[in-house]
């Protein structure tokens, strides 16, 4: 019910004359690069999303059928579209000022995933040590609390030049469709690892690209 406070704030700080498409619980607009830092001002809005893409898609109502359809839309914008995409990445670069690299080589993405799981070993091995030694009635009320607010993925800022981007696939439906949120998430999961060679990180991502799938 705020979007019309989002609009008028929207054109006070950007531009009077700015197109603003509304819809519930969201409004759309297109601005110049250099007008970013006053939209992270605007307090009448919660989330900001950088749009890469918008288009339409037939489904069948199989979900085999319509999971290929998905990674097919997909296929086709990373094979036609490299300039639009390569836009929407620079932006998130500058937005979040992730230091670390959009563009790894195979080899630079093997030897980080290799690297990677090595370091979740080791991770899991203490935190199994630690549920071990943990006397299972002493309860920190502070550390359930700090567990249950935890904030989702890491801060890009915090990346080095020779991090490679981690990234999640988040699919969020409205409408009927016999397809799940989670296999959508891995078509497109899978296609942008074979275009891009990014570290699939479901917890402590750089990047979460999210898929609104509205019937």
């Amino acid at each position: 019910g705020f979007e019309w406070e989002a609009i008028d704030e929207c054109r006070e700080k950007l531009n009077k004359d700015v197109r603003v498409v509304k819809q519930r619980g969201r409004i759309y607009f297109n601005i110049d690069w250099d007008q970013f830092p006053k939209v992270q001002q605007m307090r009448s809005i919660d989330h900001i999303f950088i749009v890469a893409d918008n288009g339409t898609l037939s489904f069948t109502k199989d979900k085999e059928s319509d999971l290929q359809c998905i990674r097919s839309y997909n296929l086709n914008i990373f094979s036609n579209s490299d300039d639009r995409w390569k836009k929407t990445l620079e932006a998130w670069k500058c937005a979040t000022d992730f230091k670390g690299k959009l563009y790894p080589t195979i080899e630079e993405y093997s030897a980080a995933k290799e690297q990677n799981l090595i370091v979740k070993a080791e991770m899991l091995k203490l935190r199994n040590k630690e549920q071990e030694e943990k006397d299972p009635f002493d309860w920190d009320v502070s550390e359930m609390k700090e567990e249950k607010g935890k904030k989702r993925g890491q801060d890009p800022s915090q990346s080095k030049e020779s991090d490679i981007l981690k990234y999640r696939v988040t699919c969020e439906r409205s409408g009927k469709h016999v397809v799940e949120s989670k296999d959508v998430a891995g078509v497109i999961g899978e296609v942008l690892q074979d275009k891009f060679h990014w570290l699939v990180d479901l917890s402590t991502y750089h990047l979460e690209i999210v898929c609104k799938l509205i019937d």
